[in-house]
Formats: structure tokens, sequence, C-alpha cells
């Protein structure tokens, strides 16, 4: 359970499209690249900052590695229910994730996530500077082992 709560600090999308130089626009490139692509340590290190910048600069290659695994995640989704910007350098987005989960043991399921991502302005680009979980819902067929490596 807890490699899904890791899982999950990763996946920040916005509800539009715009281009890197906002923060919606970030949140997109980086959970789209995040989600298809297999992006190593140092691009995630360039779009972060702050808290989860340190986080990840401490990660062993063997815990990066891990970390970064999302195989099992197919077809994730975002709302962004708020954006609150105080300034023109810090703004904090308020969303909800929804993707499908392949576990190994208890089958597949439904994941829909509530979280509030920082982000700040930093020499002219929107990094991720902490993301938080608020509130996670699954929906399966089966009950999910929350003991069992998913």
């Amino acid at each position: 359970m807890s490699k899904l709560l890791v899982l999950c600090v990763f996946f920040v999308l916005a509800s539009c499209t715009k281009g890197v130089d906002t923060p919606e626009g970030l949140l997109v490139k980086f959970t789209k690249d995040v989600t298809t692509k297999n992006m190593d340590k140092d691009y995630y290190l360039k779009f972060t900052t702050g808290k989860l910048n340190k986080k990840i600069e401490e990660l062993s290659d063997e815990e990066f590695e891990e970390y970064r695994d999302l195989r099992k995640v197919a077809n994730p989704k975002i709302d962004v229910l708020k954006k609150n910007c105080s300034g023109d350098d810090k703004c904090s987005l308020t969303y909800i994730v929804k993707f499908d989960y392949a576990a190994k043991t208890d089958g597949a399921f439904k994941t829909e996530v509530k979280k509030v991502a920082n982000l700040e302005l930093v020499e002219k680009e929107w990094k991720i500077e902490d993301v938080t979980n608020m509130k996670t819902y699954h929906e399966a067929k089966t009950p999910i082992n929350a003991l069992q490596d998913i």
C-alpha cells in the first residue's frame, strides 16, 4: 500500500493544456511524461524544487526505480478543482487524479486521489515544490489486501 501512495505523488496533471510556462501546463507535461515514458532522475529533479526535489535527490538508484515504476497504472485523468495563487511566484492546485491499477494479486481496481500540489516560480520556470494526498478512494470487485505488495 505504501508503494501506491508513493506512486500517487507523481500523478500530477491539470485540466488544461497550457504550456510549461504556467502551473497547469507544467503539471500536465510532467504527469504525461512520468506516466507514459521511462524518465530518469535528472528529469524529476529538473521539474521539482524544495521538499520534493530533496526527497528525490536522497533516493538511492534502487529506491528511485521503485518510485518511478508506473507500469501498473493506466488511463490517468484529472479534474482541477481549485487554483489558488499568491503573488506571481506561488500557486496551489487542488485536483483529483483518477486511474486504473492492475494489481498482481487482487485483480484490477480503480483509484481516485484528491491532492494538493504546491508550485513555485524558480528562475522564470514553474517547479513542483510538494504534493499532498488529501483523500484516496479505491473501487475493486474483490477486496484489496493492503498488507500485500501490489
